[in-house]
């Protein structure tokens, strides 16, 4: 695995053409025409710089010289304006409800499918109709479609009032210009048009020569791409200190979708400012999100990820955005994957959540509308049903003009239309320039499209779009960045090309893809390799150009050029820190760091933390990692109030009466993983926060937990879901009854229960627990350990003189012994249960500074009974999974009567000092506000979701 680059490349292209640039500066009858804008407007900069004073109109692009100097033939069709991209597709989208296209086409192109195909396909069956080997290259019956194809596309097209320039060859007429055509192998029609310009005495061709020549080179390799891209921001970091303007550097990328994350994550840690140059399909832009949203509700049937979308695309300016937010968390908490068929989940989410049993949560002063002020749960159904009104009448207009006008009418009922950011106004009004273009065109025409949603989403997408924005600088300036060819054939003085790989830089312009290659080539429309015209190009972009590739990014295997691949003389490069740290060292600087000499943070690196925080927990948590992150970017001055502010969140949390305040999980977090419990409990960042998961233990756990404590509640009886005195456990059959009545409440919604599962669930998971539970609860008897139960889900709160801690839990189920008045302590395990030896204290693995207790709940509780001067009499997990072990290996007795001997109150000694050494942990990072997590031991870093965020330490003194 290697990245190599040539270096120092000198053009001797440039130089001619430099020669007849200047002359042509100086006479004002000569145009200097080259492939495209972006590098006419190098080459002006360029000449502006060497002194040269230029006329801009005398130095075009292709595409408008064409303008100037082709004319249509007298013997052309009627006059009319020329068909473009929006024209063929509704002429393909005419033809496709007019036309039987059987062998062209599959019979989904009926319904729309290859409208976009068809439209492509247009100008080339107008080229290929007049073809004497079309039946034999195309069968009789395709080429039969073909010309049909071609006679109806004429015929509207005159009917319409255009003709396709694409197969009109014209006359070129100078005008008297003297027209010098730089780099024309570069031209995509240049076969077209060869003949007629090698026969114009007033029209010069410059191709590229001599590229290679005698500038020679060396190969640099590289283990990665990062290291590529290091490097080369690097030498342009050198370039801006010795204060070489901006505009004189320039940056090509390959591939760049692939490789320019790599770039600006570089540019950023080195500061160097990008200015990307990416011309991206409209409908990927921010702006046009809010039409393709609104499609994307109405195709997947209100789909809970499509809703979750639009709500937080932060992008959309909402006049209520924290009731779309409530939406995208109801969605999430009531698992509304959408509406199939009649069952709309929404709908059935907000009536369940209006029942008595959910006021607490949902009603007026609910708690869930914390989170969201000035939102209830009549706003967020009312909201739901004007964005699944909006949704469907768009995709079910019958005009533009209808389209246009069911838009506006949610728009200003839902958006504030001057509060877009800069940008995504631009690309919105872009997107309503398109449907008013389709609106006139309809009238325009008389034909009306079969799904005027759909041809308009087409033309957004075929729209390319550029929208200039700079990286790393407020001022706009930066380094250009190209995708690659874009500016080939330009001048620079400093040129990088990056990402250089055989696959990346071929390049066949022309020819027909949808034909096989042995039917383009029998009729003679085979495309034009031109892989080589553009590597010289390139490689002549500067008067100092870098050239460089890697051999592979993301398991994917790069090839060097072939161009280059011949070459044996390189060198390998010189070991370069990574980014990691260059990171770590910034932090050092920071913590360790006093007065002036501590840096302020990159803005850039704080710019992701709102995005990662749409996931938040709730929004006291939000605004305080904002406001905590935002004070470290005055550095160390304002340190101690960052430290202040992370203080009063954490005694806010866990602090009560002068103690830290622990439960058995937070325990456990902090033991594994301290730096995931400070940005999961602490910032309120959660992985995955607003992805529901089909498969959600919590709220299955909560259906069984709810079930069983209706049925043990020594406080219910019959009238309230309990037990009477005169119930049986032993016989299965009342047992289901009974589970079966309570089961029937939890699904109606009339039994309170964190659990919000959808009516596509609950019925399964229903039928499973009654199979679970019938047959078990027999075994759950008190009885049998001639015991009564005292509590379930028992909320306890003990304080700890000794550990200096306030213990906090919840415990299942207690029952007293009525013997000798000690307790037995129960807790259901949804998944799996632990070992019998889960409370012995051990090192799992070297990195273990002592032994500790892996999963410290049963630990905990014990302590607890202890404090409370509670004998234990046994400890019992209760396993509800439903698998293939006998039911009596489902309830694990792991302090059972035969070993209570072992496990007397001085027999805890051993399991309570590995407790205490765990709690004087806990205590002591809180009260030094440490989360690091020493490097050696990966096992806990590994254990939590922020596997890459925690590469660095969070550590705060």
């Amino acid at each position: 695995m290697a990245c190599w680059a040539l270096m120092v490349y000198s053009g001797v292209m440039s130089e001619n053409w430099l020669e007849m640039m200047k002359a042509a500066a100086a006479d004002q009858q000569q145009l200097c025409v080259f492939p495209s804008e972006i590098v006419a407007r190098q080459w002006r900069i360029y000449l502006a710089n060497e002194g040269l004073a230029l006329d801009a109109r005398r130095w075009i692009s292709w595409d408008t010289c064409k303008q100037w100097i082709v004319q249509r033939e007298e013997t052309s069709l009627m006059d009319g304006a020329p068909a473009n991209t929006r024209i063929r597709l509704l002429a393909a989208d005419f033809l496709l409800q007019s036309l039987s296209l059987n062998h062209l086409l599959p019979a989904e192109a009926s319904a729309g499918v290859f409208r976009r195909f068809l439209a492509g396909l247009l100008p080339q069956a107008l080229l290929l109709v007049e073809n004497d080997r079309l039946s034999e290259a195309l069968g009789a019956d395709t080429a039969d479609e073909m010309r049909l194809l071609a006679t109806e596309y004429g015929t509207l097209l005159t009917r319409w009032g255009y003709f396709e320039p694409s197969v009109e060859d014209g006359i070129l007429d100078t005008r008297g210009w003297k027209v010098l055509i730089f780099g024309s192998e570069l031209l995509e029609d240049f076969p077209r048009y060869a003949d007629r310009l090698g026969e114009c005495a007033d029209i010069h061709l410059l191709p590229l020569r001599g590229i290679r020549g005698e500038a020679g080179g060396e190969l640099e390799w590289h283990e990665t791409v990062r290291g590529e891209v290091r490097q080369a921001i690097r030498r342009m970091r050198e370039l801006l200190v010795a204060d070489v303007p901006l505009c004189d550097i320039a940056i090509t990328l390959v591939d760049h979708e692939t490789v320019y994350s790599h770039l600006l994550r570089e540019a950023r840690l080195q500061g160097v400012p990008l200015d990307p140059r990416f011309g991206t399909p409209l409908s990927d832009a921010p702006g046009a999100a809010i039409f393709r949203m609104l499609g994307d509700l109405s195709v997947s049937g209100m789909a809970y990820e499509s809703v979750r979308d639009f709500a937080l695309s932060g992008v959309i300016p909402f006049k209520r955005a924290t009731l779309m937010q409530a939406l995208a968390g109801f969605g999430r908490l009531w698992r509304c994957w959408g509406c199939f068929g009649k069952l709309d989940l929404w709908a059935d989410a907000f009536s369940r959540a209006g029942l008595n049993g959910c006021v607490d949560e949902f009603g007026p002063e609910g708690s869930f509308w914390r989170d969201y002020p000035g939102c209830d749960l009549e706003g967020l159904k009312s909201a739901y049903l004007s964005l699944k009104k909006a949704a469907a009448e768009l995709a079910g207009a019958k005009t533009a003009k209808q389209l246009l006008t069911r838009f506006y009418e949610w728009y200003g009922q839902w958006i504030v239309a001057d509060a877009w950011d800069e940008n995504s106004e631009k690309e919105f009004q872009r997107c309503m320039e398109l449907l008013n273009e389709l609106v006139q065109l309809e009238e325009r025409l008389g034909f009306f499209a079969s799904s005027p949603y759909q041809v308009f989403m087409e033309m957004v997408s075929q729209t390319v779009y550029v929208q200039r924005q700079s990286e790393g600088t407020r001022s706009g300036a930066g380094i250009v960045v190209y995708p690659y060819r874009v500016s080939a054939g330009g001048k620079v003085k400093y040129s990088f090309v990056l990402n250089m790989h055989q696959e990346g830089v071929e390049c066949l312009q022309g020819g027909l893809s949808f034909l096989r290659d042995d039917q383009q080539e029998k009729l003679g429309v085979q495309a034009r390799d031109m892989t080589e015209a553009f590597l010289e190009a390139s490689a002549a972009g500067g008067d100092i150009v870098w050239l460089s590739g890697n051999a592979g990014i993301g398991g994917e295997v790069h090839g060097m050029p072939l161009k280059w691949a011949v070459d044996e003389h390189f060198v390998m490069a010189e070991f370069i820190p990574g980014d990691e740290q260059l990171e770590r060292d910034w932090w050092l600087a920071f913590v360790n760091g006093a007065g002036e000499d501590v840096p302020r943070l990159n803005q850039a690196m704080l710019d992701g933390v709102p995005k990662f925080m749409l996931g938040r927990v709730s929004q006291g948590a939000y605004n305080f990692t904002r406001q905590g992150f935002s004070v470290l970017k005055d550095g160390a001055a304002n340190a101690e109030a960052v430290r202040d502010r992370l203080k009063a969140e954490l005694t806010s949390r866990y602090g009560e009466q002068g103690m830290w305040r622990c439960s058995a999980h937070s325990l456990q977090s902090m033991t594994l993983n301290p730096a995931g419990l400070l940005m999961e409990r602490i910032f309120g960042l959660k992985d995955a926060d607003w992805e529901p998961s089909w498969e959600n233990w919590m709220d299955v756990g909560s259906m069984y937990h709810k079930t069983l404590e209706m049925v043990f509640d020594p406080g219910r009886g019959p009238e309230d879901g309990g037990l009477s005195s005169e119930t049986d456990l032993s016989d299965e059959v009342s047992n289901r009854e009974l589970l079966g009545s309570l089961a029937e409440r939890l699904r109606r919604g009339m039994l309170r229960t964190h659990s919000r599962l959808s009516l596509l669930e609950i019925d399964y998971e229903i039928a499973l627990m009654l199979d679970t539970l019938a047959p078990m609860i027999v075994l759950l008897d008190p009885g049998h350990d001639g015991a009564e139960i005292e509590a379930v889900e028992q909320a306890v709160r003990v304080e700890d003189p000794e550990f200096e801690l306030l213990w906090d839990g919840r415990i299942d189920r207690v029952d007293r012994v009525l013997a000798d008045g000690s307790v037995i302590i129960w807790d259901y395990k949804r998944s799996g249960v632990p070992e019998n030896n889960s409370l012995e204290p051990r090192k799992i693995d070297a990195s273990d500074p002592y032994a500790i207790i892996n999963s410290p709940q049963m630990a905990v509780y014990l302590r607890m009974a202890t404090l409370q001067k509670q004998e234990i009499h046994g400890v019992r997990y209760v396993g509800l999974l439903k698998n293939e072990d006998k039911l009596e290996k489902r309830i694990k007795h792991v302090i059972p009567s035969s070993r209570l001997k072992a496990y007397n109150a001085e027999g805890f000694d051993e399991l309570f000092a590995a407790l205490k050494l765990q709690a004087r942990e806990y205590r002591r990072r809180l009260d030094e506000m440490d989360f690091s997590i020493d490097p050696g031991r990966t096992r806990y870093r590994n254990a939590s979701g922020f596997r890459q965020v925690l590469r660095h330490r969070y550590r705060v003194r």
